[in-house]
């Protein structure tokens, strides 16, 4: 008996320890063009208007991928939904390396965004549904650090790497994580007598769920993407600072996701996201119009806006999985974390057509309070639906 805990307890461990690099690499493949978007522009002869669209086609792949492989993997198993998963966004972000024209890369980046959206979503439901509850909230925020770990190596990549060819060399790493997953996984003990086709989806906690992470998508994403632009282009900036800034949001947003787990313990998840979602809110109108030329407050406030998104997403990712039962979480989860998604691709496409990026940014910004705002009438939850 005790061996059987303590093989538990190394399991429950391994599971963590794998998803946690899954999401710190999807983490760092999904954000490192943000940071590379001037150097592969240039190389490649593209504009901002190019530079936009490879960024829709990447978050476009993520929405399908994410809505996708979330009902394949309700009726065809996490695991091998993971491992596709994270050999599709490996091998198509190294291979974006190697494009010749925007097209091209473009191709590439909705290929990595398939995977990508895939595997952030079967890592938050598998580990769901393999810890115990007693810690589950605490699991998830920390998971979620992983995403933020890939953010800060995003910016010491772009900072690192001779070209930006060989930045997305990088990408291929994770790709032995496959063997580890096929090989160690189980799939997860779920309690429940319904099929898939029998269990109704909770319509109104799908509605309150997409609209809320929906807000989160657009505020931050338009903001992820372009934000390291909108740097560079201030007056005052040398072309290092994005890099710096990218990685002390990164850092920043761990921090926000380690505090999302206790604090939605104690305060109740709603209450969390509310209080994240404004203060992303609050540091993103007060960074971009406050400056007009480059500023050390800038880094100051990219660090605020990194701790509340952080925060923001962690929570989320432990308040998602509770609203739906298991026999439909993958596919209820998936639309909630990429239904969203396509208002973010149009923002991003539009955000290439503006002459103001400030203006735009804070427009995009604001629908952070939209998403605090729905909150408020959304259902609470305090465990894990079976």
């Amino acid at each position: 008996m005790q061996a059987d805990t303590r093989s538990l307890e190394r399991y429950k461990w391994m599971v963590f320890a794998v998803c946690w690099l899954a999401g710190i690499f999807a983490g760092m493949n999904a954000s490192i063009f943000s940071v590379l978007l001037p150097q592969a522009m240039a190389d490649l002869h593209g504009t901002s208007q190019a530079g936009a669209v490879i960024m829709a086609s990447f978050l476009l792949g993520w929405m399908v991928g994410g809505i996708g492989l979330g009902v394949i993997s309700d009726r065809f198993g996490r695991v091998k939904t993971l491992a596709a998963s994270i050999v599709l966004y490996s091998l198509c972000t190294a291979l974006a390396g190697l494009s010749q024209t925007i097209t091209e890369l473009a191709l590439y980046r909705f290929a990595a965004g398939l995977g990508i959206g895939g595997t952030m979503l079967s890592i938050a439901v598998f580990l769901a549904e393999t810890w115990p509850a007693r810690s589950r909230a605490v699991a998830l925020g920390a998971l979620v650090t992983s995403y933020q770990v890939g953010v800060f190596l995003s910016g010491i990549a772009a900072q690192g790497a001779p070209t930006w060819r060989m930045a997305f060399a990088l990408g291929i790493l994770p790709i032995f994580l496959t063997a580890v997953v096929l090989r160690w996984f189980q799939e997860p003990a779920l309690k429940t007598s319904a099929s898939h086709s029998a269990t109704p989806i909770p319509k109104f906690n799908l509605l309150m769920g997409g609209l809320i992470f929906g807000s989160l998508l657009v505020g931050y994403w338009a903001a992820l993407s372009w934000i390291p632009t909108w740097m560079q282009n201030l007056p005052g900036a040398l072309g290092h600072e994005k890099n710096w800034s990218q990685m002390l949001h990164g850092i920043c947003a761990i921090a926000g996701c380690l505090a999302a787990g206790p604090l939605a313990d104690r305060y109740g998840r709603k209450a969390v996201i509310a209080s994240s979602f404004t203060a992303a809110f609050a540091s993103t109108w007060w960074m971009l119009l406050a400056h007009t030329t480059f500023a050390p407050t800038i880094y100051l406030l990219h660090g605020v806006l990194g701790f509340s998104v952080g925060m923001a997403q962690a929570v989320m990712y432990i308040y998602l999985p509770e609203l739906f039962p298991a026999s439909v979480r993958g596919t209820c989860v998936g639309l909630c974390l990429n239904s969203g998604r396509f208002i973010t691709v149009c923002a991003v496409l539009c955000m290439g057509y503006f002459i103001d990026y400030t203006v735009a940014l804070c427009l995009f910004a604001s629908m952070y309070l939209v998403g605090a705002i729905v909150a408020c009438f959304a259902p609470e939850t305090t465990k894990l639906a079976s």
